[in-house]
Formats: structure tokens, C-alpha cells, sequence
């Protein structure tokens, strides 16, 4: 379960166009117990388990409309700076069905409290109502790298 949040403010300005934005994402993870089967004494019984996250971002957004004899050609460049607030610890409860003493506890890696995430996005813009995009997406932090890209179509009517 999650939502998101978004608002900014378009700034028509020379030679382009600034919108500074602030956001904010919440998430929560509700993970079922399990039992695993036909281990006998090794079948490792899992607790249910909570996860959350909550990340406010500032950042802006630098972008410029061309008109070109095909529609229009937009390229947009993104700057932000996220912040995770939630001080969930991301744990899993287990032990041996045979051996209920021997119960442990799995931590997973603790999301940074800040990073960057530049961004950019070409959108070419048809008379015929269709749109081809390429976006690239990265996010920086201490201990972790991470980029993504998305190529798309989209046809309105």
C-alpha cells in the first residue's frame, strides 16, 4: 500500500522554463507469517512483518518547449533531494520448526537518510496525438548507486 504526492510551480523564464517541486511517498509492506514444508525440523517458520517508508523530496525541474514541422520536442532536466523520515528497521523473525529456541532475526540494509536523484526526459510530442519519450533516472546516496531508464509510446484520443 503507498501514495504519492507532487506539487510544483511552473516559472516561465528565459531560456527555459523553472518549476521548483516538493513531494512526498509513503509506503507500508505487510508481509503474511509462513511456515516452509517437507524439511521436517528445518522448515523455517517466518513471523508476519511490518515495513514502512516515508520520502519528502525538494528538487526542480528545468524544461523547454520546441516547436518543430513534426509537433514538439520538450527535454526536461530533474534535480531533487530526497529524505527517508521512517526509522523502520527492515527485520525478519524466523526459526526451525524442530527448534523453537532457535529463533534469529534477518536485517536488511537500512535506506540511506538522503540522497540525490538527477534525472532527464526527451518527449517528442506528434501532431497525431502520440508521444515517444526516453527517461533516465539515477539516485545517489553514501552507499548506494541505482540508475533506470524508460523508453515509451503513448497514443491519446
Amino acid at each position: 500500500m503507498g501514495g504519492y504526492a507532487e506539487a510544483g510551480y511552473r516559472i516561465a523564464a528565459a531560456p527555459v522554463d523553472v518549476i521548483p517541486m516538493v513531494s512526498l511517498a509513503g509506503t507500508s509492506l505487510m508481509r503474511n507469517g509462513f511456515q516452509e514444508r517437507d524439511a521436517g525440523a528445518m522448515n523455517l517458520d517466518v513471523d508476519a512483518g511490518r515495513t514502512s517508508s516515508l520520502v519528502g523530496s525538494l528538487g526542480v525541474r528545468l524544461r523547454k518547449d520546441y516547436t518543430v514541422s513534426s509537433g514538439s520536442v520538450t527535454p526536461e532536466v530533474r534535480m531533487r533531494w530526497d529524505h527517508e523520515f521512517s526509522n523502520n528497521d527492515h527485520v525478519l523473525e524466523a526459526s526451525f520448526s524442530g527448534y523453537p529456541t532457535s529463533a534469529f532475526t534477518i536485517r536488511a540494509d537500512r535506506p540511506e537518510r538522503n540522497s540525490f536523484a538527477p534525472g532527464f526526459t526527451l518527449t517528442w510530442w506528434t501532431k497525431d496525438n502520440m508521444d515517444l519519450h526516453l527517461t533516465y533516472d539515477g539516485s545517489f546516496s553514501e552507499d548506494s548507486t541505482q540508475h533506470w531508464g524508460t523508453l515509451g509510446l503513448r497514443y491519446t484520443w
